[in-house]
Parts: C-alpha cells; structure tokens; sequence
C-alpha cells in the first residue's frame, strides 16, 4: 500500500489490490506501471485462482481509517483551492478497470463468455471493497463525488447497455448508496465513448458524466447530449480531440465557440481540456471571451 501510496499519490486507491501478486514495469513516459506478468498462466489456473481470491480480506483498513485517510487528502487540497474550484472525491480503479488490470482483457472476456457466473461472484467480491472505500469517502465532507470506470473505448462501450445493467450498474447502484444517503452527487467518467451507457448510469442513480476527448464526439453528437441531457445532469465535456490536436486557429476557434455556446444555455454543463496543441493562446482567447453566460 506505501509503494503505490508514495508511487500514484494520494491514499493510492485500490491500485495496491490491483497489482498485488502481479509482476510490474513502468516507463519514466507514462503515469501507471502495467502487469507483465500474473500468478496464473492459463485459463484455469485462473478459475483456481478465483477460486480462493477474495481482496475483501486484502483491504485490512476500517472505514474509519480510510475516511481519516481520505478527509485529510481531501482537506488539503479543497483548502489549497477554495475560491478556485469545488474539489470531488473519487475512485479511479472503480470496479471494471479493477478487473482489466487485475486479470487482463484476454482472461476477463474467456471469463465473461464461458464462466459468467465466476465473474459475478468476483465482481460482487471487489464491488464491496469499493463500496467500502465509497462509505469512507461519504464521511469525509466532500460534496460531489468523481467514479472512474473504464468501460468504452473510442468505438463505444466494450459491452452492450442491456449487459451492464445485468452485471455491473447493479453494483454502481449499491455502491453510491452512501453518497445517495448524504445527497452527494455522483458523477461517471470513462475514457472512448460511454455516451450510450447514460441511461443505465441514471437508472442506478448517477447525477452526471464527464466524457475525454477521446471519445472524437461530433457537433451533431454535442447538440443531441445537451438536449437529452442538459439542465438535468452535471455535464463535463471536452472540444473534438481531432480538432484540438490537428485543426487550424480557425477551426480551433470555431470548436471552442460552439462548445461554449452549447454549455453556457444550461446549468451545470462544465469544458475540460480546452487546450489546443497548435493553438493554445487563441483557445484560451476564445473560451474567456464567450464563457460568461447572458
């Protein structure tokens, strides 16, 4: 828990369960190590496994110690920022992405397609270590709450809607049941496109959706969310990535207008990442000049 504490910042998450048993690597690159090598090498040595795993009895601390844990990051960081922003809670290694990084997307898509039941039962094991750190979470103050999943990419979401609502949203819903009970609001956010997944989101409770660039969302895409969605739910988006990256100053400026545009008819809406790799002064123009809502 000290290396990852130390390694990742913060409290650490649950990247210690995670990788526990794992061999890591890093690059000086990037932000996160990666799993080169697992305790199980094949496909049932991995139902052996999951067998006798239970990361219920690998997370030692009570949730009175994760929520002193907890309040004192969130403490330090909401006094450092109070006239400048609302600071959220959050889990990055939620639920799914616990299990991509935990067994690897070759043996979790084996697992979902021929034992499904094995899956379950494992994915309740680590929801109520999640629950756990959510309960702590709910203590500490915070007002708005941040859930990392990683559950789509650029293409879409890696499984169905109708799938999710059989076996994960289920979990998200007992899950926010301590920010529920406080009214502390919660907000999704997962890297691709986890647009279609809005409605199982809400189904289990979720006050909101943060959505990355690389989603590559279009206009068309922005114009049908904030009719669906605006002035219902927080709403966090970020210009086209294609655009930001690659566009022209005027077609980066055409972007942040017409971003702007949209989220300012509504309460609630938020833009992230407005920066442009080419044009980062005329973005930045661009969004000061029309942030203010009339």
């Amino acid at each position: 828990y000290e290396f990852f504490r130390k390694r990742l910042g913060g409290f650490g998450d649950a990247f210690h369960l995670a990788y526990r048993g794992m061999k890591l690597a890093q690059s000086p690159v990037v932000t996160q190590l990666w799993v080169v090598e697992r305790p199980f090498k094949t496909y049932p040595e991995l139902l052996d496994y999951l067998n006798s795993w239970d990361p219920r009895e690998q997370e030692a601390r009570s949730v009175n110690e994760l929520a002193e844990q907890y309040g004192e990051f969130w403490r330090g960081r909401q006094k450092l920022l109070e006239d400048v922003t609302l600071v959220a809670g959050e889990t990055y290694v939620t639920l799914w992405t616990f299990f991509v990084i935990h067994l690897g997307y070759p043996f979790l898509a084996r697992l979902i397609h021929q034992d499904i039941d094995i899956f379950d039962e494992s994915m309740a094991k680590f929801a109520a270590v999640t629950k756990k750190y959510h309960e702590a979470w709910a203590r500490t103050g915070i007002k708005a709450f941040v859930q990392h999943d990683d559950i789509a990419t650029e293409n879409g979401p890696v499984m169905s809607l109708q799938w999710f609502k059989e076996h994960l949203f289920p979990h998200y819903k007992g899950m926010w049941k301590p920010f529920k009970d406080r009214n502390i609001k919660v907000i999704n956010i997962s890297d691709g496109n986890h647009t279609p997944l809005f409605e199982g989101y809400v189904e289990a409770g979720s006050d909101g959706f943060k959505v990355n660039n690389d989603a590559n969302l279009s206009h068309a895409d922005f114009e049908e969310l904030y009719a669906k969605w605006g002035g219902k739910k927080v709403l966090i988006f970020q210009p086209n990535r294609e655009t930001m990256m690659y566009g022209t100053k005027k077609e980066t400026i055409t972007e942040i207008e017409f971003m702007t545009s949209l989220a300012k008819k509504y309460s609630g809406t938020f833009l992230h990442g407005i920066d442009s790799r080419h044009h980062p002064t005329a973005a930045y123009k661009t969004w000061i000049k029309n942030r203010g809502r009339t």
